[in-house]
C-alpha cells in the first residue's frame, strides 16, 4: 500500500500528538530527500501539505521523521525512517546525521556546511 502525501502529513500530526501527550515535544519534522540535500517540513508550519506536494513534484522523496524532545534538562534527538526505508542503512544514516547537524546548530548556533 502506497501512502499519499496527505497520509504523511497525518502521520506527522500523529507523531506530534503522541509527543505532546507525554509533555516532551519540542519540534518534529518530515524529512524530504533530494539528490544533493534534504529539506524539512515542520509540524507547526502552515500549508504543509502543499509544501510537501511541491517538494515531491520537484523530485523529493519523503524519507522519515526527526524529532527534538526536551527530556528533563536535556534535548534529545530521534529519527524514524518511513516504513519503506526502515531497513535501508543509507536512509538511517542520513536521518541520524541530520539529527546530529540540527543538534549542533541548536546548541551552538553554528550551521555546518
Amino acid at each position: 500500500m502506497t501512502r499519499t502525501t496527505k497520509d504523511l502529513i497525518n502521520e506527522l500530526d500523529n507523531a506530534v500528538s503522541d509527543q505532546e501527550a507525554s509533555g516532551n515535544i519540542t519540534q518534529t519534522a518530515l524529512v524530504v530527500g533530494f539528490d544533493l540535500e534534504c529539506k524539512m517540513i515542520f509540524h507547526d508550519e502552515s500549508d504543509r501539505l502543499n509544501k510537501l506536494n511541491t517538494m515531491v513534484q520537484d523530485g523529493g522523496i519523503p524519507l522519515g521523521f526527526i524529532k527534538v524532545a526536551k527530556i528533563g534538562n536535556e534535548l534529545q534527538f530521534f529519527s524514524k525512517p518511513l516504513i519503506g526505508f526502515k531497513k535501508n542503512p543509507k536512509i538511517q544514516r542520513i536521518l541520524k546525521e541530520l539529527c546530529t547537524t540540527v543538534g549542533k546548530t541548536m546548541t551552538t548556533g553554528d550551521e555546518e556546511t
